[in-house]
């Protein structure tokens, strides 16, 4: 048994060199090719049903809230501290009060000028009333002096 070669069907050209053009240089610094990232095949997820997100806050986001409720509370305490309404045997007029069962002169001076001396506010609301002596009635209105 005799083994020949197979003959060759085609001819390669050849390109004489002086015809070839040589690739330009790589422009430098060469870019960065990023390395390819194998993924898992998407599968499809089992419905789930999700809950409702609940509302989320920042911390700058409580810090605004404290600061607006300390501040609203802070405006109500003081709007009621100055009403008539907060303080017990005064009227809606500052200069009279009304005498609450209980009340004495010397009381009813001091809570109309807490920081002067009560014997002088008790005679100043004496000779105001025209009052015969410091007896007070539950009901009765009082003239105050101003300060």
């Amino acid at each position: 048994m005799t083994i020949t070669a197979p003959e060759r069907t085609q001819t390669a050209h050849r390109v004489p060199l002086s015809l070839v053009q040589p690739t330009p240089p790589p422009s430098w610094p060469p870019r960065y090719v990023r390395p390819l990232r194998i993924v898992p095949p998407l599968t499809k997820a089992p419905l789930v049903p999700r809950r409702p997100r609940s509302t989320r806050i920042t911390r700058r986001g409580r810090l605004v809230l404290t600061l607006t409720v300390v501040a609203v509370i802070g405006l109500l305490s003081l709007v009621a501290s100055r009403s008539p309404a907060s303080h017990p045997g005064r009227a809606a007029p500052a200069g009279s009060v009304v005498v609450q069962p209980g009340d004495t002169l010397w009381a009813v001076a001091v809570r109309a000028d807490p920081h002067a001396d009560p014997r002088v506010t008790v005679d100043r609301i004496v000779r105001l009333n025209g009052l015969a002596d410091v007896s007070v009635r539950p009901g009765q209105h009082l003239r105050l002096p101003d300060h």
